[in-house]
């Protein structure tokens, strides 16, 4: 079997050697250590390395082995279907129950990370005006569209951003979302930005929330999907 190295060290003292991960061997010596591991069929280690947070992949160019740190951390995935919100004019929170967190911990964030909220799902109406609020704490991302009853159901996607600039209680960051609906004569697809504060030294909290104009029992939407990443530096 093929093998590459990560050098990290001298060879010394065996430490383990696995007889079903390809060949997986770990040596030390005064302190250091040297990992050996045997290449799959495509010719790559399968082995990460990480401290329960962050990882790395292990590569491998054909010279040795080397790690890619992989930052894309995952803080949210919903598992079921939002709750339909319906005949209501009052601002309401649209996310339904998932596994993970949509709130960041105080004082974790750090210039030049990046918070990525995606979904989708559908709406029915009756030509009711709907207002959407993307937000990362205060940075709120809002849109009111129109809705016409001969696109119904109409299908929506959103993909946000927002990048953090600077840290504190008046950090700045710059948040972009695009919006993609149905209105039945075709797709459209709205670019929307916001650049207000926010407070990195409190729980940043990040949300979707609806806002009907009128009350009806026949306007209903509800978020199907939703997911939530943390990209950091």
């Amino acid at each position: 079997m093929p093998e590459t190295q990560l050098i990290l060290g001298s060879v010394g003292d065996l430490l383990f050697e696995s007889d079903d991960f390809r060949g997986l061997r770990i040596y030390r010596t005064d302190g250091t250590v040297e990992i050996y591991l045997g290449l799959d069929d495509a010719g790559n280690p399968k082995l990460e390395v990480g401290n329960g947070t962050d990882t790395a992949a292990v590569g491998v160019d054909g010279t040795g082995g080397y790690v890619t740190p992989n930052n894309l951390i995952s803080l949210f995935t919903q598992t079921a279907a939002g709750a339909d919100y319906t005949n209501s004019v009052v601002r309401t929170e649209l996310a339904g129950t998932g596994e993970g967190s949509l709130n960041i911990p105080a004082n974790t964030l750090a210039v030049g990370d990046v918070i990525r909220m995606r979904g989708t799902g559908v709406l029915t109406s009756d030509g009711n005006t709907l207002t959407w609020y993307f937000s990362l704490d205060t940075n709120t991302i809002s849109r009111t569209i129109a809705t016409n009853t001969t696109s119904n159901p109409i299908a929506y996607h959103f993909d946000c951003t927002w990048t953090i600039r600077t840290i504190g209680a008046a950090a700045t960051v710059y948040g972009v979302c695009y919006f993609t609906y149905d209105v039945g004569a075709g797709i459209v697809v709205e670019l929307l930005i916001d650049t207000s504060t926010i407070d990195t030294t409190g729980i940043v909290e990040a949300e979707i929330d609806g806002e009907w104009l009128a009350a009806d029992t026949n306007d209903i939407v509800n978020i199907q999907t939703l997911s939530l990443y943390r990209d950091t530096v």
